[in-house]
């Protein structure tokens, strides 16, 4: 009897052991980080060329230690050429610096266009010149409900098969309630009751997507995206609380774009896993004009 309280007592002590080693096995990282702030350009935005407004934002790296998280090129000179000698500018938004824009374009797609940018200093970068892609119209935005969570969906098909790549945006609005109605506000001296245009109790929200939704048909014999996955609702959210609504994208992207884009999802959506890629550079089709080898 003593003989097995003893192997009892004994193994307990080796799984203590064993435990506390496991433990001392993790330690605090904290990588090098550079201080030196190469005040890389970074450009964001697409040429719209439909009904829709064309806008870039113009900004420069920080270091990662700055508490300025925000660091815009003003004053640029942004334009969008066309092959044939077409210019179009855009002006920077006194509400949003850095931001550069102009009204629809209504671009012709037998040309090919780019972006050109001059800064302050005078350096000038230039995109390649791509051609224009024409999207076709969402055939159908629906969901399939599931027991915890609603998944919500876009069809499209492009009859001329021309267009293969495609990305979505979306934005959602919805109705929701206060947990406790208010029915006093102050006066400034003293309580009274609220009107009813001064009611508080029913509330608004809005979302636009941070994720990045791609789809692509090129596998496929003709060019249809069928129940391409845009979000996943679980059934407990406060976006089916009474009225919900989302309004939806959809970009047709030429291959090269696609792949842009694919690898910044990678980049940023894949990773933490021994399994996921591992992270990587990312280069646009905007080079300087001054520096070949400046990074943008």
């Amino acid at each position: 009897m003593d003989f097995k309280l003893k192997r009892y007592s004994r193994t307990a002590l080796l799984t203590i052991v064993s435990i506390l080693g496991l433990s001392a096995c993790k330690e605090s990282f904290s990588p090098d980080v550079t201080t030196l702030n190469s005040n890389i350009l970074v450009v964001e935005g697409f040429i719209n060329t439909g009904g829709d407004s064309t806008k870039f934002k113009l900004s420069r790296t920080v270091v990662v230690a700055d508490k300025n998280i925000g660091n815009p090129e003003n004053g640029a000179t942004v334009t969008v050429e066309s092959d044939a000698n077409d210019s179009f500018p855009l002006m920077e938004l006194a509400s949003k610096k850095g931001t550069y824009a102009t009204s629809p374009l209504n671009l012709s797609s037998s040309k090919k266009y780019r972006l050109r940018i001059r800064t302050v200093q005078g350096n000038v970068y230039l995109s390649d010149f791509v051609e224009v892609k024409t999207t076709p119209e969402i055939e159908e935005i629906g969901w399939d409900a599931k027991p915890d969570e609603l998944q919500i969906f876009v069809n499209t098909k492009d009859a001329t098969k021309n267009s293969t790549y495609y990305r979505w945006e979306f934005e959602e609005t919805w109705i929701f309630y206060a947990k406790f109605q208010s029915v006093l506000i102050w006066d400034g001296q003293k309580l009274v009751d609220r009107a009813p245009e001064e009611s508080i109790y029913q509330c608004w929200g809005s979302e636009n997507s941070s994720r990045i939704v791609l789809g692509s048909s090129a596998k496929l014999s003709d060019d249809v995206i069928f129940k391409q996955p845009l979000i996943l609702i679980p059934s407990y959210s406060e976006k089916f609380s009474e009225r919900y609504s989302i309004l939806v994208k959809q970009y047709t992207l030429t291959k090269e774009a696609f792949e842009f884009w694919q690898n910044l999802k990678k980049n940023t959506e894949t990773l933490g896993s021994i399994f996921d890629v591992q992270p990587s550079q990312l280069t646009g089709n905007i080079r300087s004009q001054d520096n070949a080898k400046e990074p943008v």
